[in-house]
C-alpha cells in the first residue's frame, strides 16, 4: 500500500520474495529468499514448539 514508505521502512522480505519473482523474473532469487525466510520462522518458532510440548507433558503427568 505504501510502496515501501519512506526509505523503504516498510518492505517487507515477503514483499522482496514476491517482487523478485513475479515482477522481475528472478525466480531462483526469490526462492532463495524464501528459503530465508523459512529458516527465520523456523527459528522464532522453534522454541515456542519446545516450550509447549514440554507443558503438554507436564499437564499429562
Amino acid at each position: 500500500m505504501t510502496q515501501g514508505g519512506p526509505f523503504e521502512s516498510s518492505y517487507l522480505l515477503a514483499v522482496d520474495m514476491y517482487e523478485t519473482s513475479f515482477s522481475r523474473f528472478q525466480m531462483g532469487q526469490g526462492a532463495a529468499i524464501a528459503v530465508v525466510l523459512l529458516v527465520l520462522a523456523a527459528i522464532v518458532i522453534m522454541p515456542y514448539v519446545y516450550y509447549m510440548s514440554n507443558q503438554v507433558e507436564e499437564i499429562r503427568e
